[in-house]
Order: C-alpha cells, then sequence, then structure tokens
C-alpha cells in the first residue's frame, strides 16, 4: 500500500512537472485498477487534464521485437500442502457474497489461485496463473485464461467444480450475464469496469472476503511454511560455508556472485521452485539503499572491512520464505556492532510481543522501531508485511507499518524487518518470519495473542554486542544457534 501510494504521487508529480494545463493524458484501462484511476482522476481534476482510455496500447504497437510469451501449465497444488479443499472454499467464498449480488468477479490472479488449489508460472518469482474468476451463487465457477496453459489433467481434476474459458470471453460473458456482480475495486482492471457500465451491468464494489480467509493458514499451510524454512536453513548453511571461506582481501567476489551462490544453495533442493524475489545483496553503501538491485556489469566487490546486507528468499512447494541477514565482511567495528544489535534488539522486541485480540499492525510497529530511536537512528520502511503459502511473498491483509490496520489473528504470517540506513556507508536490516498464535495463560482476563518465530537462521555471531542484550534477549537467540 505504502510502495503503491508513493507510485501514484510521484507520477502524479511527474506529469505534472511535465503537462500542460488542460491537457489530455492517455492511459491503458486494462493496466490500472478502477480504484487508481478514480485517484487519478482527482489529481487530473485539479491540474485541469483529461484522463483519455486508449484502445490500444502505444508500447505494445510500436515493439517490433517483443518476444513470444513462453506458455508454461499449471498445476495442481496438493492437498496435503493446500489442506482445504477448492469445494469447501468455494462455498466459503460464495456464503460472504453481498446479498445485493448474483456473483464474484475475482481479479487477483494469486486469489484465484488459491480459492481453486492450483499454481501457474506466469509471474517472476510468484507461482501464479494469470486469470480472472466468475463465481456464481448458483456454485458454477468459471476462469477465465490462457486455455494453452490448462493441461487435460487439470480439466479433469477440476472439471466438477470450475469450467475454464479464453481470456477473450469474459466480456462477452459479462454482457450476457446481466445481473450484479461484486468484485473488488482496487484489483479489478478499470478496462472491465468502463464495458461493465457501457453494458449497464451492475457492480458492487466490495473488498474480496478471500482475502482475509487466505490470510489465516491452516495447519497444513503452517506446517508447510514452517517446513520450507527448515530447507532454507540447509541452504543458508551452504552459502554461510562457503562465505566464511573466502578472502575479501584478495578474492574478487562481487555483489552478483554473492546472488548466484545463494541461489544455487536453495536450488539444490527438489521442492525448490524459485526464488521469492530478486534477491538484494548491498555491500557497503549500496546496503544502505532499501531496495537495491544490483547488476552484474555494475556489482560492487566486497572488500574488508564493511557489511553486506543480504535479503532474498525461496519458493517451496509447501511454503515461501523471506529473510533477512547481514553479514561483515571481515572485521567489523565497535559502532558497527552497536548498530546491528540495536537492529536486533528491535527485531527481538517486536518478535516476544503479547498482545489481546484486536490489536494491528500499526499499533505494534511501533516495538521494532523504540531501540532504534533510543539511538538517535530511524528507518522509513515498513517494519513487515505479510506472507503468502507458496504464493506471493507480499501477502496481504495483514503488515507491521503505521498503515496496517487490519487485526492480527492467529495463522496470519509476517515478516519483521526493521534496520537502520547510512547513506554512503552501510545498511543493517535484520528480517525472520513469525505466525500468530493464541498465547493463553492461567489468570489472563482476556483473550491474548503472541508470535512464533519459524525463521531459523543464525545471525552473524561477529556483529553481535551481547552486552547490550538482556536475558530474554539473550535466551530468544539461542532458538538460532547464537550464544554467548
Amino acid at each position: 500500500q505504502i510502495i503503491e501510494t508513493v507510485s501514484r504521487d510521484m507520477m502524479m508529480q511527474w506529469v505534472a512537472t511535465h503537462v500542460k494545463k488542460k491537457a489530455r493524458v492517455g492511459f491503458d484501462p486494462t493496466l490500472f485498477t478502477a480504484a487508481q484511476v478514480a485517484q487519478y482522476k482527482k489529481s487530473a481534476l485539479q491540474h485541469g487534464w483529461t484522463l483519455i482510455p486508449m484502445a490500444q496500447n502505444p508500447i505494445d504497437m510500436l515493439w517490433e521485437d517483443r518476444p513470444e510469451e513462453i506458455i508454461r501449465a499449471a498445476e495442481i497444488h496438493p492437498l496435503i500442502y493446500a489442506g482445504v479443499s477448492r469445494e469447501a472454499k468455494i462455498k466459503n467464498i460464495i456464503t460472504a457474497v453481498s446479498a445485493q449480488a448474483h456473483a464474484l468477479l475475482i481479479a487477483q490472479p494469486s486469489l484465484v489461485c488459491w480459492l481453486l488449489n492450483i499454481r501457474g508460472r506466469d509471474v517472476a518469482h510468484n507461482p501464479l496463473l494469470q486469470s480472472f474468476a466468475l463465481i456464481e451463487k448458483t456454485g458454477r465457477v468459471t476462469v477465465f485464461t490462457d486455455l494453452r496453459k490448462i493441461p487435460k489433467t487439470m480439466r479433469a481434476e477440476l472439471k466438477k467444480a470450475v469450467t475454464f474459458e479464453g481470456l477473450d470471453t469474459l466480456y462477452d460473458r459479462l454482457a450476457r450475464f446481466k445481473k450484479t456482480v461484486q468484485a473488488d475495486f482496487t484489483h479489478l482492471p478499470f478496462s472491465i469496469k468502463e464495458f461493465c457500465d457501457k453494458k449497464r451491468v451492475a457492480l458492487i464494489n466490495q473488498t474480496d472476503s478471500g482475502v482475509m480467509m487466505r490470510a489465516l493458514k491452516n495447519k497444513a499451510e503452517i506446517a508447510g511454511m514452517k517446513k520450507a524454512q527448515a530447507e532454507d536453513r540447509k541452504a543458508f548453511y551452504v552459502f554461510l560455508k562457503w562465505y566464511a571461506s573466502q578472502n575479501f582481501a584478495k578474492a574478487k567476489i562481487t555483489e552478483w556472485d554473492i546472488m548466484a551462490r545463494l541461489r544455487a544453495a536453495r536450488a539444490a533442493s527438489r521442492d525448490f521452485v524459485d526464488e521469492s524475489f530478486n534477491t538484494i545483496a548491498g555491500f557497503g553503501p549500496n546496503g544502505a539503499i532499501v531496495h537495491y538491485a544490483a547488476e552484474k556489469k555494475s556489482a560492487l566487490r566486497l572488500k574488508p572491512n564493511n557489511l553486506l546486507l543480504l535479503d532474498s528468499g525461496g519458493q517451496y512447494r509447501y511454503g515461501t520464505t523471506d529473510v533477512t541477514r547481514t553479514l561483515a565482511v571481515g572485521k567489523p567495528t565497535p559502532i558497527m556492532k552497536r548498530h546491528y544489535t540495536i537492529v536486533l534488539k528491535g527485531l527481538i522486541a517486536l518478535s516476544t510481543a503479547r498482545f489481546p485480540a484486536g490489536t494491528t499492525g500499526a499499533q505494534l510497529d511501533v516495538l521494532a522501531r523504540a531501540p532504534i530511536w533510543q539511538n538517535g537512528l530511524i528507518y522509513t520502511h515498513g517494519t513487515g508485511h505479510g506472507v503468502g503459502a507458496f504464493s506471493g511473498v507480499h501477502e496481504g491483509p495483514q503488515g507491521f507499518s503505521p498503515n496496517y490496520h487490519v487485526a492480527l489473528e492467529p495463522g496470519m504470517v509476517l515478516s519483521v524487518e526493521p534496520g537502520i540506513y547510512l547513506k554512503n556507508t552501510y545498511g543493517i536490516r535484520l528480517e525472520n518470519l513469525v505466525i500468530v498464535i493464541q498465547d493463553k495463560k492461567p489468570g489472563d482476563v482476556y483473550s491474548m495473542l503472541a508470535f512464533e518465530t519459524i525463521t531459523s537462521i543464525p545471525f552473524d555471531d561477529a556483529l553481535i554486542d551481547w552486552t547490550l542484550l538482556d536475558k530474554t534477549e539473550r535466551d530468544f537467540m539461542k532458538r538460532f544457534g547464537n550464544y554467548s
């Protein structure tokens, strides 16, 4: 949500700088949601522009050497990992549809895949099938996608619950439906809303109820997530063993080499599918760039004595991982150790929180920031985000930041990732994944919750100033194999 808001504001600021008053500004209606266009129209009104949806994207028209799309078959996500049958999920979804609507149109591919217990290979690092789903209250479910990606075995297994149609038939189907359809405008392409308005297909804007259902992981999904973290630990140990053996004063090892080594370590697992995002390997000053992306030609060489910020994750067939470790390159200075330990204290403070049911991520966010603030430092990004189960590594609606006002509930998986960033010097970020759990204790008057940390990759002992940690913090570190 924060990234989307910043991107929208930056884009409109750029347009405001380069476009004159009373200009006509074209946009591709398939690439923006109905909610986004509503916001853009407000900005356009302030600047005197007119927004014009374009029938053809000019970039598509000019892109002569565009490569052919690689067609990859979708797959069944086994019930042993999904935990709940697609039939049960469909029934629950229909129950939650507005009384005024006759059907629900899901425009989130990740939600379609979760609902039907399928996965795809259409989006880099995300096991998703590009698709829409129309779920009628009668129980009829139609998935609109590229039919070349649906194997016969999948059609056979889903034939009692789902009908597959081509993406190009969606508009015709909506026109013929002529009944009220519920959709989430934060995900519905503006082109669909525009079409429905013209064809007088009534739309009800309502948040997809499946988002919350998906967020509350069941026992099988939690088991899969824990298994994925354990597999990630094995891979990280292989990487760390190699890392510890390097002489960075002599070896010409770059950020790009680090990324390749870590990917290779993960790929050795038979259950590894892909990285869950492009690895961030930021050495020294590059580590101070929050979302730094190394390029092979310009990647920095690691040299003593500085820090390497390494933010990475994996997609395994049963779960998703996301972990950040900051590693010493050579011998760290006392101030590096202090900064590292301050960030570690922030991570521990939030990870060990106990809180009443109904508490939001916005309310807990400050726990991770407090130790950092006390030392005159800050970080400006969110403290954590929701994580999917063999799905998107960023998956809401839960998270830790001033903007996350969804109450935390048992089964939600989140990242905890405080940090500090010293421009042109180095960055430090530490990240684990946690699961919200019930935490009932004798004498409790209210229902209480807590976090179970499921990441088990060790921290860098060379960077920990144990004199800054109290007993509770030291005990927390034992689960990672870090002792004092």
